[in-house]
């Protein structure tokens, strides 16, 4: 499309300088992406006289022009050119309906003026050009004319456009000819069938032609004309081009694609009307899209929005992949994208292990042996732990606990309720915390056979999984060196109800875009001790009421379970791999 509108115009510039003269009139030509709107003046009378071309374009694509005429038109004198702007309404597509938009639109006008008298029978004219003044194109032509003696009558003859542009999959186009004769219309394009073919006095004409399933546009001429000795000019060309069937398929992504070690997806959006293939170099990277399940290739028709799902990298080593979207579809100019992902590596490494959990559904009535709430059991909503804790199966010696801050009366409305706050083992073996609030904190302690001198580095791993979208969000994670409670890592600062709370521990709950509609949140802290110790202590409390999917603060009484899951080793499918918890939980002394 743009080679041939390259090609028209510089074949519209040629005409101007070196052809015969010959007639032409009003036009509305696309040019370089801006819309010009040329009316072009009445006949001057034979005897002489001055009249006016108004030029239109918007303000936000208006181009500067200069106004050429022929030298052998040595009767037409150029006037001035006066400007001005003004606020005119437009119609505009958006989302496929038309709405109302204001736009400026710079109007000058431009007078001709004959100087001599046209003492011949017939009238004479010249073609006159607006030429761009930057680049030197021509970007409009018309005719200024003026009357032969003795021309006391004559007819218009003119067409409402001279130039057509329409896409691919376009069909049918139209124009009006607005005359007072008798014409006919021929088309240089065989597929292009005009109908009427002819006509006496003001008419529209309706073009039909195929779609267009090539790689270049579609030109067609068509020629509207007439033999009545009163008209002035006798032809019209009226050019229509169908654009080339060029067809979508763009790749784009707003994600990182160098991500951290815990992350678990990177998005895509693809915009395309073909078929496409996506592939990945490394299995351990799949596809999804939120509905089906993931795949390390997928066939796709169409626009999509495609995730790349993988596991936690708790290696030592970087995790890569390069993942290609492509289609062999003809008609489409770009054909492949590729992009590299690269997941960074774990850097923690173990000396000893002070406690750990395995939190797997073999291990379940074990770990409910000391931490199952009975419904009615008022420690359910009492300050404290209830006297209930889960011991370290694994190796070490150790306990996981659940603190209410505060009596729970505000989420409990009596005892009816009172299963909305209790501690239990859920069916894969995992910790549920069922009403969290603020305030309520988690601990996780461990006790060394040795004791711990000034400067050793302890670390805490553990993995948070919300089974309900309204759980506290914000958290602060410390822990105890010495009598002092210290944060377990950086803190930050979020506005919340227009006060600002400080955190450390972000509990998130996916947007239902996975297939999964819950995320994992990894506590990862390292931590050094000052003061020489034997035991260590991490703590981990809800800092304000702000549920963890975003949508504001959790309302009390609560109206349903609201559980925090501590997640378990058995709680993810095949499918949902990227929830799978990826190492032990464990507080270890590390290097």
């Amino acid at each position: 499309m743009k080679r041939y509108i390259y090609l028209l115009t510089v074949a519209a510039l040629a005409a101007f300088s070196c052809a015969p003269e010959g007639p032409a009139d009003d036009s509305a030509k696309e040019y370089a992406g801006n819309k010009v709107n040329v009316t072009a003046p009445e006949a001057i009378p034979a005897q002489g006289g001055t009249v006016t071309a108004t030029v239109v374009t918007t303000l936000d694509a208006d181009v500067p022009f200069t106004v050429s005429v022929p030298k052998a038109a040595t009767w037409i004198k150029v006037g001035d050119i006066t400007e001005e702007q003004r606020e005119v309404e437009v119609g505009k597509e958006v989302n496929g309906e038309m709405i109302a938009e204001t736009v400026t639109e710079v109007v000058r006008t431009v007078k001709f003026t004959a100087a001599t008298a046209n003492e011949s029978a017939e009238m004479r004219y010249a073609s006159v050009g607006l030429i761009d003044a930057e680049k030197g194109f021509v970007i409009s032509r018309f005719d200024v004319t003026q009357d032969g003696v003795g021309m006391a009558e004559k007819k218009p003859f003119a067409v409402s456009t001279r130039e057509i542009n329409v896409e691919a999959n376009e069909t049918t186009a139209s124009f009006n000819v607005e005359t007072e004769v008798a014409w006919t219309v021929t088309s240089s394009n065989e597929n292009f069938v005009v109908s009427p073919a002819s006509g006496e006095g003001n008419g529209t004409v309706t073009v039909t032609f195929p779609t267009n399933e090539g790689l270049d546009a579609v030109v067609a001429e068509l020629t509207v004309a007439t033999e009545d000795p009163l008209a002035r000019p006798k032809a019209h060309t009226v050019v229509i081009t169908q654009a080339s069937a060029v067809k979508t398929f763009v790749v784009t992504t707003e994600n990182s694609l160098t991500v951290a070690h815990d992350a678990f997806n990177v998005l895509f959006n693809i915009n395309s009307d073909v078929k496409w293939t996506a592939t990945s170099s490394n299995e351990a990277f799949k596809f999804t899209d939120g509905e089906s399940s993931s795949s390390s290739s997928v066939e796709v028709e169409g626009n999509k929005n495609l995730f790349v799902v993988f596991k936690p990298n708790f290696t030592s080593a970087p995790l890569t992949t390069t993942v290609t979207f492509t289609t062999d579809d003809p008609l489409v100019t770009e054909k492949t994208y590729s992009f590299d992902i690269t997941q960074g590596a774990y850097q923690i490494v173990s000396q000893t292990i002070l406690a750990e959990w395995i939190f797997v559904t073999s291990e379940k009535d074990k770990l409910n042996a000391n931490f199952n709430e009975k419904t009615g059991n008022e420690s359910c909503h009492a300050p404290g732990n209830g006297g209930l804790y889960v011991p370290n199966n694994g190796a070490g010696n150790g306990r996981f606990e659940y603190y209410n801050g505060e009596g729970k009366a505000v989420v409990n409305e009596g005892v009816a309720k009172i299963n909305r706050c209790k501690r239990v083992i859920g069916g894969s073996g995992e910790p549920c915390i069922y009403g969290t609030f603020v305030n309520d904190y988690v601990m996780y302690s461990a006790v060394s056979p040795t004791e711990l001198p000034a400067g050793t580095k302890v670390h805490l791993f553990t993995v948070w999984r919300p089974k309900e979208a309204q759980v506290m969000k914000y958290w602060k994670a410390e822990y105890l060196d010495g009598t002092e409670w210290k944060p377990a890592a950086e803190l930050k600062t979020a506005t919340v109800a227009g006060a600002e709370v400080q955190y450390n521990v972000e509990v998130d709950h996916a947007d239902g875009r996975l297939p999964h509609t819950q995320k994992n949140t990894y506590l990862d802290f390292v931590v050094e001790l000052t003061v020489p110790a034997t035991e260590v202590k991490f703590r981990i409390t809800a800092v304000v009421n702000a549920a963890a999917d975003g949508s504001g603060p959790v309302p009390t009484p609560y109206g349903g379970s609201y559980v925090l899951r501590v997640a378990g080793g058995d709680s993810a499918s095949d499918d949902n791999f990227y929830l799978n918890v990826p190492k032990n939980h464990v507080i270890e002394v590390v290097q």
